[in-house]
């Protein structure tokens, strides 16, 4: 039976709480960041990109405007559901969604461990690696090909 996937878009108020489900048990639970540095102000200003399994919330990211830049994070997949694509369909959900608004680039703070995921998608390596609540992380960006 093939999973019934739906990937939805909105802000705080639709999708947070659907959102913080995965994003707790995958950075708060499994990588043992503290809950509130891990949830931030920019939530609340953020639009919610959330693809859901059968009704239930498997992956997740979080986009803000900041500066003149839209930058992406918190992208999450919860570790029973990795392998499945759900990370790279809600990234096309983001690129999609640029597209739409006439977004130009993306940037985000990668975790180094994962950057070959987002080097798949054509995001490139600005500057040299810092850490982010105690892992260390990337600044990548992408570009004029949304």
């Amino acid at each position: 039976m093939k999973d019934q996937v739906n990937i939805k878009i909105g802000s705080y108020d639709d999708y947070y709480k659907d959102a913080n489900k995965v994003r707790d048990a995958v950075f708060c639970v499994e990588q043992k960041i503290p809950a509130d540095t891990e949830k931030d102000e920019k939530d609340e200003t953020s639009t919610h990109i959330v693809l859901f399994v059968r009704n239930e919330p498997v992956s997740t990211l979080r986009v803000f405007e900041e500066n003149g830049e839209y930058v992406f994070g918190r992208v999450a997949t919860l570790s029973c559901h990795r392998g499945k694509g759900y990370g790279k369909k809600v990234m096309l959900a983001l690129h999609n969604w640029a597209r739409e608004k006439g977004i130009k680039k993306l940037t985000c703070h990668a975790q180094e461990a994962v950057k070959d995921f987002y080097v798949k998608f054509g995001y490139e390596i600005e500057g040299e690696p810092f850490l982010e609540a105690g892992i260390r992380h990337l600044k990548m960006s992408f570009s004029d090909r949304l």
